[in-house]
């Protein structure tokens, strides 16, 4: 407190100066920051004196002491609006400050700018995005007659500026139209659920879906109710937008910089930062020209300053809050806001510019003093004058709200944290307008999944296939069926959460067994592909069919490129329901097998001797993975076509599991394997398993089934020096293929499709090796540290053990994506990349240099595990239809070069030393012809002689040869001509 400021207006003790030094003592405080102050003094008003250089309260005049002296309360309010106007523009200054360094940090390249800048850029995709689909929602669009209606504007602008940004682009229009459709259909089923009780009209279909009962005739259940449920649904849907608008406006106040940037959010990261540089650059001279304002303002103007709740709230703690400083600010506060507004623009502190930056940069070392700062404040606004309005909101001393309305809205909190990365792209206001329907598929929380509900009830209320169907001919069949989706990634993610939780009752998993047989004697991808889905649309709407009889029967479903997968719920279904179910669904099983046989039997390509009503298999089990299981050994158990129930398969299981213990008790120090170190220890136990690099060996084996184990043992001691026999090679396979068998099957909510089509500039691909062969070796380790062996216990510890090896290449593929990262960032160049599976790409955003291809080789062979990813380049000039092939046939030449090198004694090079190498492929730019380079980086302090290097480039020619014949076999045509090239050596 200034008390010598104080002492200069102390008066004498007189009564004339009663009226003009009363305080009104205040029980209540609108002000957060004095909400805490209590008062023991009864009294309406009270005096405040100047006692030995220290301020105290006094209830009357006349009971100051004769040493003390009254504080006239205009002086008191004179020294707060004048600290208050300091602070102020002290905040401005410093957030003018904050700004300049943001902004020079756009174009730096110290670490902590380079963080900076991915926020930024992680900021502007995730939120630009969001808030176009808001401002397109939250005002309802314009009707034209004789236009179908919509839910949402195709132009956007942010209404204070009066300015358009860029329009909807197709796919932003799509996504926004299936957010508001799914909002729609949510009030539909919310007003269906909360009149079915007492509306006769109203059927159940679902647990989450209703309709009018259908009826013909003039007056309809739908006719007599329609407009009472599109009255109500308006209504939720003018709530609903109601709360975007908040919305809107709260996002704006997180981050002011987004209100001026005119972005989709997909641009590259050069023309994001060029936007963010010139937006930056207009709030520093914005916020300049406000401190100018503030500075030159009148000191009978400064009592607007106390209208601004935030300001003087943050204030008030900063000063420290009392009694009669809470007091005076509060009675400001009352007559302040019962005045006209003097003055065009009534400054405010500019914290929110320091939050809006600390939304960019929190998390990385903010470089915005957070402090007194993060107390966020607004602007009261002159109700004439436009070009201080912009002026305000520009500098960051207002919100949208306020800038867009023109007047202060005292209880608008601003909050600064940092903006979210997930959530809907619009809809999250939707749980304030009203209750979810049930509960999530993981059950656990409030199911807001409305596009997901949506989806899936529209889903079972779908009829897929018309038994009237007749095939023309194959090409039809194959336009008709090939691309057919049955699910999305939606429904896929709804299931694999349910099926992740066991949130369900029953679990049935269909999958076409026959697949990989039928793309090898039919000899055409694309008519297996069409004749799997076209199965998948028959027991679709089959099994739609039958749960019209059990509306409170719920389901999620899944499917991929072999399977389709159900869940039904709830998990608390009685035994008698669930053997009523499964028992309806194993006749409909079989019902949709003859359908799908009938239909297809005399197509073109389908051999006659084809046993169609067999391609499939079923089954069924209390958790997905019983089910999976059961699916995977119907065949062995029952070849009736019928469901297999897991309570049948079990045995199976157990018997598997006791092959794969009593094999694992020969692994041990004496075992031909250990003798070559092909086996490793488990954890402190005295188990073993063989090494990684056996499983991968194994996984490669081909040929006729029984000759697998001779194969396998001659590989081995090919490449390792072992010395296994025949009869050791075929209990190693037989142990093998029982791990192989207790595999779970992949759940993929979606195929990313990593290709380089649009790899105009050439690009790079990664394809990780070990993928399945890390699998089968999880299996043997879930099986050892599993102490109860039952079937189901198994079943757990291997998705668990899943999960484990799918966390390892999640972290395989990060570093990928980390070292391609850093070494084009270092060059500076823009590039985008993917992985699906174990299959990643890179693309740049101009053609790669031979330093920068030998820079990413050497990055990678520098790492733990240089063998791990099999990488390939394409040069530019390559046709768009075979890039990824090209890049394909490159890794091909590496997989069969290792196969050849690998080995013990001359003309062949240890594992041990070549999975040291990192070996790449340079492509040319003609795919079947050309010559193949190779750059090999080498892990650090490794050496090669002369005649390991030229066993390298004599492996290299025996590799093109073999591919080339390869492809020629594939392709029954004489085309491929690669030609060897040369070695770089890094």
């Amino acid at each position: 407190m200034r008390l010598l400021l104080l002492f200069t207006g102390i008066i004498s003790i007189n009564t004339s100066v009663q009226s003009s030094s009363s305080i009104e003592s205040h029980q209540e405080y609108e002000i957060a920051a004095c909400q805490r102050i209590t008062s023991n003094n009864h009294n309406d008003e009270y005096y405040i004196g100047c006692e030995n250089g220290r301020i105290n309260y006094f209830d009357n005049l006349t009971s100051l002491s004769k040493t003390a002296s009254a504080i006239e309360r205009s002086i008191y309010e004179d020294n707060i609006l004048s600290e208050l106007k300091e602070y102020t523009i002290s905040e401005l200054k410093r957030n003018k400050s904050y700004l300049e360094k943001l902004r020079e940090c756009l174009h730096n390249s110290r670490p902590e700018c380079l963080k900076i800048r991915e926020t930024i850029l992680k900021t502007i995709r995730t939120e630009i995005p969001k808030l176009r689909a808001t401002m397109s929602m939250m005002v309802p669009p314009p009707n034209y007659q004789g236009m179908m209606p919509t839910l949402y504007n195709a132009s956007i602008k942010h209404k204070f500026q009066n300015k358009d940004l860029k329009s909807l682009t197709k796919d932003e229009k799509l996504k926004i139209e299936e957010e508001a459709n799914a909002i729609k259909y949510h009030f539909t089923q919310s007003w269906f659920k909360e009149n079915a009780d007492k509306n006769k009209c109203i059927e159940q279909i679902s647990p989450t879906s209703y309709r009018f009962i259908p009826s013909k005739g003039r007056y309809t259940c739908e006719s007599f109710h329609q407009n009472k449920l599109t009255k109500a649904v308006k209504n939720k849907m003018s709530k609903y937008r109601d709360q975007l608008k908040s919305e809107y406006h709260e996002k704006l106040a997180k981050n002011p910089i987004l209100a001026h940037i005119d972005l989709r959010g997909n641009e590259d990261n050069k023309e994001i930062l060029n936007e963010v540089t010139k937006v930056i650059s207009k709030l520093s001279e914005q916020t300049k020209q406000s401190i100018d304002k503030l500075t030159q303002q009148d000191k009978e103007d400064d009592v607007t300053l106390i209208r601004n709740d935030n300001i003087l709230n943050s204030f008030i703690k900063n000063r420290g809050a009392t009694k009669v400083l809470c007091d005076i600010s509060q009675d400001l506060k009352d007559q302040e806001d019962f005045n006209e507004i003097k003055t065009d623009l009534a400054l405010a502190g500019a914290a929110l510019i320091g939050g809006g930056i600390c939304a960019f940069t929190a998390g990385v070392g903010c470089i915005i003093g957070v402090g007194i700062a993060s107390e966020t404040i607004g602007i009261s606004i002159a109700q004439n004058r436009y070009e201080d309005a912009a002026l305000a909101f520009n500098s960051g001393l207002t919100t949208a709200r306020q800038y867009e309305d023109r007047k202060f809205e005292r209880d608008f909190t601003l909050l600064l944290a940092p903006l979210s990365v997930t959530g809907e792209l619009v809809g999250s206001g939707v749980k304030v307008a009203t209750k979810a329907i049930r509960y999530t598929p993981s059950g656990t929380g409030i199911d807001y999944d409305l596009n997901g509900i949506r989806k899936r009830d529209l889903y079972r209320q779908s009829v897929f296939n018309d038994p009237s169907y007749k095939i023309t001919s194959k090409t039809d069949f194959i336009t008709k069926y090939e691309n057919y989706v049955l699910t999305g990634v939606e429904l896929n993610g709804r299931w694999i959460k349910n099926a992740s939780a066991t949130n369900a009752s029953l679990y049935l998993d269909i999958e076409n067994s026959a697949l990989k047989r039928l793309n090898d004697t039919i000899g055409d991808k694309s008519l297996v592909t069409a004749l799997t889905n076209a199965h998948k649309t028959i027991v679709a709407t089959k099994i739609n069919e039958l749960l019209k009889k059990y509306p409170n029967i719920d389901i999620e479903v899944y499917s991929d490129f072999k399977s389709m997968r159900f869940a039904f719920a709830p998990k608390e279904l009685s035994s008698d329901i669930k053997a009523q179910l499964t028992k309806e669904l194993n006749s409909v099983y079989q019902e949709a097998n003859s359908e799908f046989a009938n239909m297809v039997k005399t197509m073109e390509g389908i051999p006659a001797n084809e046993n169609i009503r067999g391609w499939f298999q079923a089954g069924i089990g209390e958790t997905a993975d019983e089910a999976g299981q059961a699916a995977k050994r119907s065949r062995s158990i029952d070849r009736s076509g019928q469901i297999a129930n897991f309570q049948k398969v079990k045995f199976t299981i157990e018997e598997e599991v006791k092959n794969i213990t009593k094999y694992n008790t020969k692994l041990n120090t004496n075992h031909p394997l250990s003798r070559v170190g092909l086996i490793e220890k488990v954890g402190q136990s005295q188990n073993y398993i063989p090494t990684l690099e056996v499983f991968e060996v194994a996984r490669k084996i081909t040929g006729p089934l029984n000759g697998h184990g001779e194969t396998l043992a001659n590989e081995l001691n090919r490449r390792f020096g072992s010395k296994l026999s025949i009869q050791d090679g075929q209990d190693l396979m037989n142990y093998i293929r029982n791990l192989d068998s207790l595999t779970p099957g992949l759940w993929l909510k979606q195929r990313v499709n990593a290709n380089l089509n649009t790899a105009n500039f050439g690009g790079m691909s990664g394809d990780i090796t070990g993928m399945g062969a890390r699998n089968i070796r999880q299996v043997a380790l879930d099986i050892l540290r599993t102490e109860n062996q039952s079937p189901r216990d198994i079943i757990k510890a291997t998705r668990a053990g899943e999960q484990q090896v799918t966390a390892t290449f999640d972290q395989i593929k990060t570093k990928f994506n980390q070292i391609v990262k850093d070494v084009l960032d270092e060059r500076q160049i823009e590039y985008f990349d993917a992985c699906s599976g174990d299959d990643c790409v890179m693309i740049p955003s101009k053609q790669l240099t031979a330093k920068d291809e030998i820079a990413l080789v050497s990055r990678f062979s520098a790492q733990e595990n240089p063998s791990q990813y099999r990488l390939s380049f394409i040069p530019s000039g390559v046709k768009q239809s075979e890039r990824t092939n090209l890049a394909v046939h490159g890794e091909l030449v590496e997989k069969h070069l290792r196969k050849i090198l690998t080995g013990i004694g001359d003309g062949k090079i240890p594992h041990s030393k070549l999975k040291n190498l990192t070996i790449a492929t340079k492509m040319p730019s003609q795919i079947n012809k050309g010559k193949i380079d190779l750059i090999i980086g080498v892990k650090e302090r490794l050496e090669f002689t002369r005649q390991e290097q030229l066993l390298i480039q004599k492996a290299l020619n025996d590799s093109v040869e073999k591919v080339n014949k390869d492809l020629d076999r594939e392709t029954q045509k004489n085309t491929s001509n690669y030609s060897a090239g040369a070695l770089a050596w890094i």
